[in-house]
């Protein structure tokens, strides 16, 4: 299933698991306390999301991303 992301979800799963170099990230898991992820890191994290995706995340949002799942509001269900 993983192999042809069919939701969004699954989509961005697989882009960070990608990015990452993990082999499963869960919605559930911290962008900083389980994933290690730094303020550096989370601006370019979020740069990637934003280019794979086509969204924009507002700057003013950031501070609110705390897990994959903050990060996954913002991507369209749609797609």
């Amino acid at each position: 299933m993983k192999d042809t992301p069919s939701a969004p979800s699954d989509a961005l799963l697989a882009l960070l698991e990608a990015q990452l170099g993990l082999d499963a990230v869960r919605v559930e898991q911290h962008l900083v306390e389980d994933l290690g992820l730094e303020s550096a890191d989370l601006v370019q994290l979020v740069a990637l999301v934003e280019e794979e995706f086509g969204i924009v995340i507002p700057e003013e949002a950031l501070p609110r991303l705390h897990t994959v799942a903050d990060l996954l509001a913002f991507v369209p269900q749609g797609r």
